[in-house]
This record gives structure tokens, sequence and C-alpha cells, in this order.
């Protein structure tokens, strides 16, 4: 027997690591994302865990609008690139509207003056926010010029859709 051997080739490719990233919990806007929290994704390669770098879109520190399955992703550079490749993930956060207190201010008059304006006060501003960007329409008063008493409501007041308006009513006294 005559035994020939042939070289052969064997290539050893590189580890694709796993990307452990759960959808966080629901915020409420005004939270900023933190990597402690929402950005805290993690990269194995079987029970071990991959050493590098993870850049995160958006970045630690944004403030989210309120809105429903909002995109988080992650790419993941290992620190070992001859063995590892680089890795990327997605999951989705729910960002809440804040809760927005406004009170509408008591108003008086005299029989057959003009009303005054009506107005309120807020508070539950978030993230920076200033009342005249956020708050917009106006509050009315129930009709009627008789000497009696008659609510304010929120009429067209509105605080865009990353708060939720508790209203507190006024009195409107003639």
């Amino acid at each position: 027997y005559v035994l020939t051997l042939a070289p052969g080739t064997f290539e050893i490719v590189k580890a694709t690591p796993v990307i452990d990233w759960e959808n966080p919990d629901d915020i409420t806007y005004g939270t900023a994302l933190s990597e402690e929290v929402q950005l805290n994704a993690t990269a194995n390669v079987g029970e071990e865990e991959v050493v590098g770098t993870f850049v995160y879109t958006p970045a630690a520190g944004t403030v989210l609008n309120a809105g429903d399955e909002q995109e988080l992703s992650v790419t993941f550079t290992p620190t070992d690139t001859l063995n590892y490749n680089t890795v990327e993930s997605t999951v989705f956060i729910n960002v809440d509207p804040a809760e927005l207190e406004v009170e509408a201010g008591e108003k008086s008059k005299e029989y057959l003056a003009d009303d005054p304006a009506l107005t309120f006060t807020v508070s539950g501003l978030v993230n920076g926010d200033v009342e005249g960007d956020v708050i917009t329409g106006a509050l009315v008063r129930e009709v009627g010029e008789l000497a009696d008493t008659y609510a304010i409501l929120q009429g067209t007041l509105l605080a865009g859709g990353n708060y939720n308006i508790s209203y507190t009513p006024g009195t409107f006294t003639i």
C-alpha cells in the first residue's frame, strides 16, 4: 500500500456574539434614557460574555417624546475583532405622556361688565418645557350673564402629545 497525504485547509471563523437585550419597561416623558436601565445590552458567545463597546441610538441622556413602540438600537463592536464579529440589535420602548396639572383661576365681574380674561396655573412641566410652547387653546366659562356662579371649563386647552392634562375647574362669579 502506498499512502499519499494531501495537504488540507482548516479554517477558524469568527464567532458572532448574541446580544442579550430585552424591551425596556415603559417610561414617562421627561425620563432620560440611561445605560443602567434602558440601554443595558450585553454580548455573549455561549456562557461567555464578550468584551467590547456598545453604541446606542438614541444615546444615553436622550429624552424621547411620548409614543409607543419607539425603536432603540445598538451596535456592539468587540474588543477582539480578530475572533468576534460586530453585531447589531433593536428593541422597542413605550413612552407615556407626563401628567400636567392645570388649575383655572377664580374670576369675577360686576353685572353687565365685560368678562375678565380667564387664567390658569400649570405645574408638572418637565424636560425644560415652557408653558407657552406646550399649552394651546383657551379656557371657557359656562354661559350666563345673570348674577350667579358659573364653572370655568377646560374649553380647547391642550398640552400636546407629551402631556395628559389633569384639569381643575375654577368658578366665575357675577
